[in-house]
Order: structure tokens, then C-alpha cells, then sequence
């Protein structure tokens, strides 16, 4: 299941809450800030399939809850859907619960980000920068390493 933007819902992305991936991947280019290319690494996804990933940046993420950062992201042309990794967010010292219909991402007593469940998807709804242009910058930020 690809939750990418949605027609009708423009200026919106997705990013899957992903407790499989082990980096943070995405295949939107634009959406990557101080981008390098890398080395062309394969990545094998869940369905076993092997992608490339060949280059890397780091991303600022509004949400309706809050605006993180995402380090070191990895730039996958062919991957079907923004993932954020827990694994990776655990490791920065993050907590990750989730609930029958959300996933909160907080740090020590503070949530930072709330994602809504969809099926047997918890993601959370991303606001592209061009539809942030203008607005003052979120006063919380949190920067998510690998």
C-alpha cells in the first residue's frame, strides 16, 4: 500500500512510521536539503524486492502536531512510499507507542508527533514546504538521526 499524496489533498505528503525499515527513505528528491549522492547502495524493502539508493539529505518535516527533522535520509527513486524508521528514531533516544488508532513520537514526557492509523498503517501526514512558504517556522523542532 503506497499512501503518497492523495488527489484532492495537494500540498500533503505521507511518510509511513516503518518499525522494519532500518534507515529513513524517501523518493523525493525535492523534498531533500543539503543532498549529496552517494555511492549506490542496494536496499532490499519488504516484499523482498532490491532497490538503489544514490544519494542522501535531510529533511524538515511539518506535520499538524509539529515540524521535525529527519537526518540523513536516504534519496531511493524507486521506492513506493516515505518511510520514517523507528528504529532509527528509537536510537536518538525517542519513545515510539503506539495504540489501536495512533502513534505518538515523544521524548521524554514531551509528544512531538502524532500518527493516525489507516488499515494496518500508522503514518503521519506531512505538509510540503511550498505550502509552509510565508508562515512562521514551528517554534519545536526535532532532529531524527540514523
Amino acid at each position: 500500500m503506497g499512501l503518497e499524496d492523495r488527489p484532492g489533498e495537494k500540498g500533503q505528503t505521507d511518510w509511513i512510521i516503518d518499525s522494519g525499515a532500518s534507515r529513513h527513505l524517501t523518493a523525493r528528491r525535492e523534498l531533500l536539503h543539503d543532498y549529496i549522492s552517494i555511492v549506490p547502495t542496494s536496499i532490499t524493502i519488504g516484499n523482498g524486492k532490491d532497490i538503489t539508493a544514490i544519494g542522501q539529505g535531510n529533511i524538515s518535516l511539518h506535520t499538524a502536531t509539529g515540524t521535525i527533522s529527519l537526518a540523513a535520509v536516504l534519496f531511493v527513486p524507486d521506492i513506493g512510499s516515505n518511510l520514517i524508521s523507528v528504529a532509527s528514531i528509537v536510537d536518538q533516544g525517542f519513545q515510539v507507542e503506539f495504540t489501536k488508532t495512533v502513534c505518538i513520537v515523544s521524548q521524554g514526557t514531551t509528544a512531538r508527533v502524532i500518527g493516525k492509523r489507516q488499515g494496518n498503517v500508522y503514518f503521519l501526514r506531512g505538509l510540503q514546504e511550498i505550502a509552509l512558504a510565508g508562515q512562521s517556522e514551528q517554534k519545536d523542532k526535532t532532529t531524527w538521526g540514523i
